[in-house]
């Protein structure tokens, strides 16, 4: 499995302007409930994928479906992820740097960063949703993947006009590192409701 973790790989999904798609082999037999957990997980890429709608708009149709909430306090989250384990203190400034931040939330609107949010979540939306096979829990794993695209963009928003493509890529990959790569950490977010 590639992750954001990995900066090439970061760079391949985030740079990346079509859609993401996994064609399945005619050859793969898949049980019924696999069958329905796909058409499920199609259905939510579909929405993502909507590029007649913003990224917020997506987010927003996402959330209404799976009766997620998406009144993210910032300042909640920041206090949170800081209690997480972390590894790099590079992260930790990041963290730190939105402690005192007024997130607007203006990034999501930002033309230049569609493609990037939705290739995001449709990223997170694969790589988590597939633990719906052992306990058909989507709302967890669809709130997981909206709040990690909230704070990312709150980080994206904070260099304002210094956010580069570099930036970008560094910020998915430090979040990956720290919290796709530790069980107790992604399993603590799945859990969490703000």
């Amino acid at each position: 499995g590639l992750g954001l973790a990995c900066e090439e790989a970061a760079r391949i999904i985030l740079t990346e302007r079509e859609k993401f798609s996994i064609p399945a082999a005619d050859s793969v037999k898949i049980t019924n409930s696999e069958n329905n957990f796909f058409a499920k997980r199609q259905a939510i890429f579909d929405i993502l994928q909507n590029r007649d709608n913003s990224i917020m708009e997506r987010f927003s149709l996402l959330a209404k479906k799976f009766s997620v909430s998406m009144n993210f306090s910032l300042q909640n989250m920041v206090d949170f992820y800081l209690q997480l384990e972390r590894l790099d203190e590079e992260w930790t400034k990041e963290l730190n740097n939105l402690k005192k931040f007024s997130f607007e939330n203006r990034i999501f609107d930002n033309e230049k960063l569609q493609i990037v949010f939705e290739q995001l979540s449709v990223y997170f939306v694969f790589r988590n949703l597939t633990g719906v096979l052992l306990d058909g829990d989507y709302i967890k794993r669809i709130r997981y993947a909206l709040m990690s695209c909230y704070i990312l963009g709150a980080m994206f928003e904070y260099y304002g006009e210094n956010l580069t493509e570099e930036k970008i890529i560094d910020l998915a990959r430090m979040y990956s590192a720290e919290i796709e790569y530790a069980e107790e950490n992604i399993n603590a977010l799945m859990d969490l409701e703000f």
